[in-house]
């Protein structure tokens, strides 16, 4: 029976531990091993193990958490798996062991893996190979031994499952097991043997507690309260800030619908409600830190800015400024402070809201404020018309807080004050002295129209002795055009320099003289302001009139104006009109200097030429603002300030049969007024005449330069008919003239500044240079004359005068003849300086009666007769006669009213 081979599977396991030297009884593990009271000894100690064996029938597997389960002998856990293998098919018990085997463990904090493979041979049997995996000590790793090697055998292998080998103590030394090879055989398989070896010494548990306990060198017990509460405690209020600051958004501050809800239900169930008010508190403080260190992203000029708020619905009430939108009367405390968070603190919205309408208020600089509101708020209009849509949204300028509120969606709220703050930072300043345009103190209502007209700010300094212009510049405005200080400086300069004007006054009524001054009312005139130049629109003007006396005889002679009113001789001439209608078609910008048909000399005239004109309408006085508006009657005082305002008769009085169409259908005359730049000496500013340049143009070019004038002084009389629909105003102008084609030669430089004007008046583009600079004129021509003729001189003993631009005007005629004096309708647009304005005129120049322009296909006629022969006091009674008006020409609509001889 010992001589032939047994198969390992027809001997027991007593048996072949027997064989295999085994001493002493085995003795099967206990029902409650994995529960006893050494695994849960120690907490520090524990450690996972998971044991794995298989076979080519079946497979189990077995996870423990003792700390102690290396005591378990390797020869009891092979009894146990023995005794498993024979119920292998039995799942409910393998199931109710591997809960046995898993119950009540926790897996441990800091494991240590070592895999140890070994090969189990006894007997003559083969076993399988096993690999545990165990959290604990690695001096167990040469137990099974390296020696052994696994026998193929053609029967199935018994599992065999090895736990770490069990440590036992002896005399304060610590022993395991480990099997070691024999050179010997038993039963055909090589022998083993089980030798003790010594594994190191034995080492206390509590070094495992360091990280517990706060002194490791005491001998004093652990107290387990404290460490659990320690461990159990809530973090610090400065962790809770930084955890509760990384869920903000770092991409964009506006957040989709669904991305916003997210980000409050992650504050909310995250943290606590202390905690996130601690947030909102911190974020406070940082804050005002920030501002009381002035650290601050705006511009200097906005003061204020408020979040974007959502506008109100009709019958909503504003919950909170912040969040409102946000939340309503059913949001939680807790949910309002994760709100809170996301708004106040973090500025984050939701796209859904800020599509809809809102406010976005910003506080401004009052000097900036200023100029977004002067005038006619062409800045801000031009703003909103070019982000705003038509209805709801808007832009208002609150002026008592100098706050600017925009109604718009928020992304166009912000790109409107993107678009106010690239306006702000284009601001440019200046300054001149008072005296260089006045030796008298500027009114502050001239400042204020000022300031309209040119929609800037216009103030003096605090020592009362400097302008300073500010205002808001364009980026394409041409360098070389002015700007607006310099617009504001000739716009002074015209009003208080006025070279060489006289006045004289005379009242049509009889026996009135300055002895004797006529009674009556100033009837205070309402809207003439448009027609009145720009430094008389903010006063107020009213004309004296008295009541219309009876009707006197018809035989009683009318009262004639004197000719003592004009201190100059009146020059009636008769006008030249053109034979050809073809004759002003001539090259215009680009050849200036062209032959006019109007030109007879070829350098400045040697003498002074006369013009006479009379218009019609009101001559107004200025009076104080408390004057009541139904004054009572008082005595004419001449002493007040006075001007003249046109009027015009009724359209059908100006149908007359014998226009003259002297210059075409489209004809206009482009005036330019010049005057001494008052950087000039005070000698020689008092002096220098001032310049008027005449360019005659239709609806689509410049055609040719008519002439330059010299104006030597001027004189206005005003004639008062107090009973009458209309005063007169005789103005007498003396002047040197130059024509167009001797230009080049005696005034280059006004060439040049022509050149870098750009006068387009069909295209509404009028822009000039600010001055005119190094012209030279004649000594002769700076003389006071006290005739009527300038003496002889030499033209090559010139004066160079600085000028600069005072205005521009464009003058538009139509002419016919009354009593064989030129008679016609004047219309002139001169800007924001002039206004615009219209008159009745009648000028002292002969024309034929009936003289027409000659028709371009029409027969020959024979030569007109040579107009009338007329004087001084004919031109007299014709402008008296218009005065009063006649059948044909009449001031008033109503019929059948008495027209009164004076």
């Amino acid at each position: 029976m010992l001589g032939r081979k047994v198969s390992s599977s027809f001997i027991c396991l007593r048996c072949r531990l027997q064989l295999a030297g085994s001493s002493g009884p085995r003795r099967r593990p206990s029902s409650t091993f994995f529960a006893s009271s050494s695994l849960a000894a120690s907490p520090a100690g524990r450690h996972n193990a998971i044991i794995s064996s298989s076979s080519t029938s079946s497979r189990r597997q077995y996870a423990t958490n003792a700390s102690n389960a290396s005591s378990l002998d390797a020869t009891e856990l092979g009894q146990e798996t023995g005794e498993l293998r024979d119920d292998l098919d039995d799942s409910s018990e393998i199931s109710e062991k591997r809960k046995a085997w898993t119950i009540g463990f926790e897996p441990s904090i800091t494991t240590t893996t070592t895999t140890t493979t070994a090969s189990i041979a006894t007997g003559t049997g083969t076993g399988t190979t096993t690999t545990a995996t165990t959290s604990g000590s690695n001096y167990y790793s040469g137990y099974l031994g390296e020696t052994s090697q696994p026998r193929q055998s053609p029967f199935p292998s018994p599992v065999t499952v090895r736990p770490a080998p069990r440590v036992y103590h002896s005399h304060g030394q610590r022993l395991a097991p480990q099997q070691e090879g024999l050179v010997i055989d038993f039963l055909g398989s090589p022998g083993t043997a089980l030798v003790m070896r010594e594994v190191g010494e034995w080492k206390k548990r509590i070094e495992g507690m360091d990280t517990l306990s706060p002194d490791t060198t005491s001998n004093k017990p652990i107290d387990l309260n404290k460490v659990l509460e320690k461990e159990f405690a809530l973090p610090d209020a400065d962790e809770v800030i930084a955890n509760i600051h990384e869920l903000r958004p770092t991409v964009s501050d506006v957040l989709s619908e669904a991305d916003f809800s997210a980000l409050r239900m992650a504050l909310l169930k995250g943290f606590t409600k202390p905690q996130l008010e601690s947030y909102i508190t911190y974020h406070r403080s940082l804050r005002q830190l920030l501002e009381d260190a002035q650290v601050s992203t705006d511009p200097p000029w906005v003061l204020e800015k408020r979040r974007w708020v959502l506008a109100l619905h009709e019958g909503e009430v504003m919950l909170d400024p912040i969040l409102h939108g946000y939340i309503d009367n059913r949001t939680s405390p807790k949910s309002r402070l994760a709100i809170r968070v996301m708004r106040e603190c973090w500025d984050l919205v939701s796209q859904d809201i800020v599509d809809r309408p809102g406010f976005l208020d910003v506080k401004l600089r009052e000097t900036e404020f200023a100029l977004l509101t002067l005038g006619n708020r062409r800045w801000l209009g031009n703003i909103a018309d070019r982000f705003l849509e038509s209805g709801k949204q808007q832009i208002e300028a609150i002026r008592h807080s100098n706050t600017i509120s925009i109604m718009a969606p928020k992304h166009v709220a912000e790109q409107i004050l993107e678009a106010i703050n690239d306006r702000i930072r284009n601001v440019q300043e200046v300054s001149f002295p008072v005296a260089l345009v006045s030796d008298k103190p500027i009114e502050p209502a001239l400042l204020r129209e000022a300031e309209r007209l040119t929609s800037s700010l216009v103030r003096l300094d605090p020592t009362r002795t400097e302008v300073v212009v500010t205002w808001i510049h364009l980026p394409d405005h041409p360098e070389n055009f002015e700007n607006t200080g310099e617009v504001v400086l000739r716009f002074l300069h015209a009003f208080t320099h006025t070279p060489r004007v006289s006045s004289t006054l005379k009242i049509m009524l009889a026996n009135a003289d300055k002895q004797n001054p006529p009674m009556g009312r100033y009837a205070v005139t309402d809207g003439c302001g448009p027609r009145l130049p720009w430094h008389e629109r903010h006063q107020r003007w009213a004309r004296f009139v008295t009541a219309v006396p009876g009707i006197p005889p018809t035989t009683a002679p009318p009262k004639l104006i004197p000719t003592s009113l004009l201190p100059h001789p009146v020059d009636i001439k008769p006008i030249q009109l053109p034979s050809d209608p073809l004759a002003h078609n001539l090259p215009s910008k680009d050849n200036l200097t062209s032959s006019s048909p109007l030109a007879t000399h070829q350098g400045w005239t040697s003498s002074l030429e006369t013009d006479t004109t009379a218009i019609y309408g009101h001559a107004l006085h200025e009076l104080p603002p408390s004057t009541s508006l139904f004054p009572t009657p008082a005595p004419f005082n001449d002493s007040l300030t006075r001007t003249f305002t046109s009027i015009l008769p009724p359209l059908p009085t100006l149908a007359m049969e014998n226009n003259l169409h002297e210059t075409g259908l489209w004809h206009a005359t482009v005036v330019l007024r010049f005057l001494p730049s008052p950087h000039l000496p005070q000698s020689l500013l008092a002096i220098a005449p001032a310049l008027e340049l005449r360019i005659d143009s239709d609806h689509r070019e410049l055609k040719h330069i008519v002439g330059l004038r010299a104006v030597a002084d001027t004189h206005t009389a005003d004639v008062l008919f107090p009973t009458g629909p209309v005063d007169v105003r005789l103005t007498q102008t003396r002047y040197f003239s130059l024509s167009g084609p001797a230009m080049e030669t005696h005034a280059a430089p006004l060439l040049e500044f022509l050149r870098l004007a750009d006068l387009r008046p069909w295209k509404g583009k009028l822009g000039t240079p600010p001055a005119l600079d190094g012209i030279r004129l004649p000594r002769r021509l700076l003389a006071p004359y006290d005739g009527a003729a300038a003496p002889a001189g030499d033209d090559t003993d010139l004066v160079e005068i600085d000028y600069l631009f005072a205005s521009l005007e464009i003058e538009r005629v139509v002419t016919s003849d009354y009593n064989g004096f030129k008679f016609g309708y004047r219309s002139f647009e001169a800007g924001q300086r002039g206004g615009r304005r219209s008159e009745v005129f009648l000028d002292a120049a002969l024309v034929q009666a009936g003289q027409s322009e000659p028709e371009q296909w029409a027969e020959p006629r024979e030569a007109p007769a040579p107009p009338p022969v007329r004087n001084v006091h004919d031109f007299m009674a014709t402008v008296s006669k218009l005065a009063r008006g006649t059948r044909t020409f009449t001031w008033q609509r109503e019929e059948g009213r008495h027209i009164v001889d004076y």
